[in-house]
């Protein structure tokens, strides 16, 4: 009975960590793993070489990953460690906030719950990789952790700084977000300590934000030191600026006003903006400026919408709309605040990112995981009676998963259909192979040339002879390296009648044509060299 006892004992402390793992291992059988956007792959790719040697700049990761991984990669270059590390960490994370789960509400209820988290929010980042969602899973587990510890030192107290330190160094600006939904619950936690207790929270508050913005000033103070690196930040700000948020407002009378063309405006709107002499950066500064932005008005309204888009039944939604209709519940029992002031705050993060003009889903799924599972922490879910009878939470449970199949339904579809699609799109790398030719392109192909198997990024120096002519990576030093190699400084006129420089492109042949005419005068054909019936190798030949 004792040794029956003591294996019990051992399983029940290995569930939490290994439901995680079971839910994961389902996401691979039945659906695959696939990037969210090109960002990650790109990211994958520099921190793997295949952009060269400066594989610690990682642009929006901190640079502290970059050395981290630096070892890894060298040890064993095939594989993608920057999926492996942050997905061992999304794992690492959910176990964690299911091992919390079942200290507050027992082993078999805690996992019951932490079954419908992995269930609402977990597939999610299980079957499209992200780092902005990574990163704000890890904050949330940080903070979920400071909240239970506050006032006490011991290792959960260090365990929450490393999962928040952690979150800041993938994302820095989900350090901000999270910590703002984050803060009625630390408030709530902070108010009741008694002094002592209170000095230990202020202490531990205090050595955080301070771990925090060390790591933050390395970072910057790194990329300041490079003066590419430096020209290259400087550049990318305005060109975030503009790209990520002003440019959804530009017409083509305002950008007439300024001088340019609506093809300009096309050219800007599809990313493939490299020429110095047309839109470098005191010019993308100029256009920055005039343009109109998001008004209060418009942006309240947008807010009152993505709020109410809650309601549509994706399963991360559903977590934050069971969420709130538990808490409405039960409110005169559990007698919080928390709950009702961090969907304040989720409030007040959507009017902003609204107001600033861009909203997207990796940082709205943040933000509402981030919302539930905060808010809830701050109830006293023990006392609930839903809780106490396991055939009510077990029915719970199944009736969630009923409401998601359909969803998981239409994922499994529909990475099917990006498997096969991806598959018919892998032609053409067999014409680029050759390091003699210079390959400048357009940045719809990007997708391609980073690849799609998140188990295995690029080789090493892949980009040696590729150059996107626009996207986040323009101007950065090893891309201007790579152009200086073929003896190419200006993209769109070097491009022009030049032996062994190749266009990549598919759909915006026709926006450069006019652009070559009506900045340069040049008269350009495209003539393709090689194609896998999608995208083209394309020689450009001119005359004034």
């Amino acid at each position: 009975m004792t040794q029956t006892t003591q294996k019990n004992k051992i399983w029940l402390a290995l569930a939490p960590w290994l439901l995680p793992c079971a839910v994961y291992g389902l996401v691979w059988l039945v659906f695959g793993v696939r990037y969210e956007v090109n960002d990650d792959a790109i990211l994958a790719n520099i921190a793997s070489g295949a952009y060269g040697p400066d594989s610690q700049y990682l642009v929006y990761m901190n640079i502290a990953i970059g050395w981290l991984l630096k070892p890894l990669y060298w040890l064993v270059p095939g594989f993608n460690w920057l999926y492996g590390l942050q997905t061992l960490g999304v794992l690492a994370a959910l176990g964690v906030v299911c091992n919390l789960l079942c200290k507050k509400l027992g082993a078999t209820r805690g996992l019951l719950v932490g079954l419908i988290l992995l269930m609402l929010a977990g597939v999610d980042a299980f079957y499209s990789f992200q780092y902005v969602k990574n990163s704000g899973l890890y904050l949330i587990t940080g903070f979920a952790l400071l909240s239970e510890e506050l006032g006490r030192w011991n290792r959960r107290t260090f365990a929450g700084i490393f999962w928040v330190v952690l979150g800041a160094l993938v994302r820095d600006q989900m350090f901000v977000a999270v910590g703002a939904l984050a803060a009625p619950l630390l408030l709530f936690r902070f108010i009741p300590l008694d002094g002592q207790g209170k000095k230990r929270a202020v202490t531990t508050m205090a050595a955080l934000f301070a771990l925090v913005g060390v790591l933050f000033g390395i970072n910057a103070l790194a990329y300041t030191l490079d003066d590419g690196w430096h020209a290259f930040q400087k550049y990318n700000q305005v060109r975030t600026r503009l790209s990520d948020f002003q440019l959804q407002y530009a017409t083509p009378e305002h950008m007439a006003g300024l001088g340019y063309s609506a093809n300009d405006l096309d050219v800007l709107k599809g990313w493939s903006f490299w020429d110095d002499q047309v839109f470098g950066a005191q010019q993308l500064e100029e256009i920055s400026t005039t343009l109109p932005g998001n008004d209060p008005v418009r942006a309240a309204k947008e807010t009152a919408y993505r709020l109410l888009f809650v309601l549509d039944g994706a399963p991360f939604h559903l977590f934050l709309v069971g969420a709130s209709l538990v808490w409405l519940f039960f409110s005169r029992q559990t007698k919080s605040w928390v709950f009702p002031a961090t969907a304040l705050m989720f409030a007040l993060l959507v009017f902003y990112l609204s107001l600033q003009g861009r909203y997207v889903h990796r940082v709205e799924y943040v933000l509402v995981v981030g919302t539930a599972v905060l808010g809830l922490l701050g109830c006293r879910w023990q006392e609930q009676p839903i809780l106490h009878s396991l055939r009510s939470l077990a029915f719970c449970t199944a009736c969630i998963a009923c409401v998601c199949f359909p969803t998981w339904q239409t994922i499994r579809t529909d990475m099917i259909q990006y498997r096969i699609d991806r598959a018919n799109r892998t032609g053409i790398l067999e014409h680029i192979t050759s390091k003699d030719h210079l390959y400048l392109a357009d940045v719809d192909a990007v997708d391609i040339l980073s690849g799609y198997d998140v188990l295995r990024p690029r080789e090493k120096d892949f980009f040696s002879n590729i150059v996107e002519m626009g996207g986040w990576l323009s101007h950065a030093p090893h891309r201007i390296q790579t152009l200086a190699q073929y003896q190419v400084t200006h993209p769109y006129l070097d491009m022009v009648s030049r032996e062994g420089v190749y266009l990549l492109d598919a759909y915006n042949v026709e926006a450069k044509r006019v652009y070559l005419d009506e900045h340069y005068s040049i008269q350009a054909e495209f003539e393709s060299v090689a194609t896998d019936g999608m995208f083209h190798m394309l020689q450009v030949v001119g005359k004034s």
